[in-house]
């Protein structure tokens, strides 16, 4: 049987939780943040959407300065990918140029194989990490493994 997937974005500081028949929504606070930085600084994408195990999920990073314009940062931005318990279990860097002509906007891919820790029915956060004029930024984001 074909499996439908949905791509959605929520609000902020949200997760989804797949159910056997439902998506359910619920508080992710903010435990997988840097605490080194500053008020403004950190940014949500929401929910990227859901992807089979063993696919490869898509990383776009649109990096901006604090008050939301679009910048080439100061190096190629890095990635991590956190299960629920706050453990990294992937990691890497987005592209060191911008993609599609578009300023700022660093891309990349990430292997949602199990070998890697990914499993089948859990929501995983994504943190991108990079800094403009030595000021580090911050976006986040979060998928789920079908």
């Amino acid at each position: 049987m074909p499996t439908l997937v949905i791509f959605l974005r929520v609000p902020d500081k949200s997760r989804s939780t797949l159910s056997a028949n439902k998506l359910e929504f619920c508080n992710l606070g903010e435990e997988c943040c840097r605490s080194d930085l500053k008020e403004n600084s950190v940014d949500s994408l929401g929910y990227l959407g859901a992807f089979a195990i063993e696919s490869t999920v898509p990383l776009a990073c649109p990096c901006t300065t604090t008050a939301g314009v679009p910048v080439a940062p100061d190096a190629a931005p890095t990635y991590i990918a956190l299960n629920a318990a706050g453990t990294t279990i992937a990691s890497g860097t987005l592209s060191s140029s911008d993609t599609a002509s578009k300023t700022g906007l660093r891309t990349g891919a990430l292997a949602a194989a199990s070998s890697a820790g990914f499993s089948s029915g859990n929501t995983y956060r994504l943190r991108y990490d990079y800094a403009v004029s030595t000021v580090a930024r911050q976006i986040m984001e979060s998928f789920s493994v079908l």
